[in-house]
């Protein structure tokens, strides 16, 4: 199964005991980060993986200085979308989306979601995670939402973003990458709204 470790959602462990993202996401983010994944294994002998990053330029990093987070420039707030497979991922971003002054609707796949987005409720923000297991993804969400409401926010994350990215810029669309901060994602909503206006 070595060939297939990286793929998002391929796991060997049983339905429930895995997401099949975790190395997914050390894919994604060791080349982001300027380093990469090295994997040797063999039967009967175990498995080594090494993630190798750069070494930092200076003996002594100074840490930044924390400055309060700036409040995003457009108004916030209305009714968010959720569409997250992960129920401990939802919740947590439910938090952020809630903290920004959202009103949060959770949909666990693309197809339900578009059942909501065509149900005519109000809904300011569509912010769908781009990988699901089973049916449509983020991508795909992103198309058929805007196909019925042309003006309507859409934002996608994702924790594995190298395959997705030329592919949501082609489509006037912003990827945000998984982990993000409250911060982060006040900045790309501003963004999605921006684009959208």
């Amino acid at each position: 199964v070595q060939a297939r470790i990286f793929e998002p959602f391929f796991t060997t462990q049983e339905i429930g005991r895995g997401t099949g993202l975790g190395l997914a996401q050390v894919h994604g983010f060791a080349p982001q980060s300027g380093g990469r994944v090295e994997v040797k294994s063999a039967p009967g002998r175990g498995t080594t993986m090494t993630l190798v990053l750069p070494r930092a330029s200076q003996d002594h990093v100074e840490a930044p200085k924390v400055e309060a987070p700036a409040r995003p420039s457009s108004a916030q707030g209305g009714m968010a979308l959720l569409v997250e497979d992960d129920d401990e991922v939802a919740a947590f971003t439910s938090e952020m989306l809630k903290d920004l002054g959202f009103d949060v609707m959770r949909a666990s796949s693309g197809e339900a979601a578009l059942k909501i987005i065509t149900s005519g409720q109000s809904i300011d923000l569509v912010f769908s995670d781009v990988m699901m297991p089973g049916g449509m993804t983020g991508l795909e969400l992103a198309a058929a939402a805007r196909a019925r409401r042309p003006n309507m926010p859409v934002l996608l994350a994702s924790g594995y973003t190298a395959p997705f990215t030329q592919d949501a810029a082609k489509r006037g669309l912003l990827l945000l990458a998984k982990p993000f901060t409250t911060e982060a994602l006040a900045h790309a909503i501003d963004k999605a709204r921006s684009a959208n206006s």
